[in-house]
C-alpha cells in the first residue's frame, strides 16, 4: 500500500491558511511524481476529497501514468458536479500494471467557477482508510473537530 501520494508530490498550487486548494482559473490543480516505480500488477487507485464549487459544469478527478515508452495515458474517476456546500467525494479507478503513475489531480475544464479542495487522497494498494467523511475544511476552521 502506498502511503498519501498528495503528500509525495509536486502540487502546481499551494493551500490557503485552512489548508483549502483553490483551483483558479487554470482548470487543475495537479501533482506530478518525480520518480516513481513502474507498477508489477494492476493497483486499484483510491481517491478521497472534501469538495465544494460555486460554479457549474463537473470537476474531473484523474490519473495519469505512462507506458514503457513514456507514451500519457489517463483513468479518471466518476465526476463530480460542484455544490456550493462542502461535499466527501470517494472513488477508484484501476491503472494496468507495467505503468507509471506519473500524475493525478483535478480537471475542472468541465465546471466554472472556482473549486475548492479540501484534505486530498490518492494511494493505491489495499487497504486504504482515506479519511473521515464528517470532517470538512469549515468543522476544522471552526473548531469542530
Amino acid at each position: 500500500m502506498s502511503a498519501n501520494l498528495w503528500d509525495a508530490s509536486t502540487v502546481n498550487r499551494r493551500p490557503d491558511a485552512d489548508g483549502v486548494y483553490l483551483s483558479g482559473t487554470g482548470g487543475e490543480l495537479v501533482c506530478s511524481l518525480a520518480s516513481t516505480s513502474s507498477l508489477a500488477e494492476n493497483q486499484t487507485v483510491h481517491m478521497g476529497a472534501s469538495l465544494r464549487g460555486a460554479g457549474k459544469g463537473e470537476l474531473k478527478p484523474f490519473v495519469a501514468y505512462k507506458d514503457a515508452a513514456g507514451k500519457w495515458n489517463w483513468t479518471g474517476f466518476p465526476d463530480w458536479k460542484p455544490t456550493s456546500q462542502w461535499q466527501r467525494f470517494e472513488g477508484s479507478c484501476v491503472v494496468p500494471s507495467g505503468m507509471t503513475i506519473a500524475a493525478f489531480g483535478f480537471n475542472k475544464s468541465g465546471a466554472t467557477g472556482d473549486i475548492e479542495v479540501y484534505n486530498p487522497v490518492f494511494s493505491y494498494g489495499s487497504p486504504v482508510v482515506l479519511a473521515l467523511s464528517e470532517i470538512t475544511a469549515t468543522d476544522v476552521k471552526d473548531g469542530k473537530s
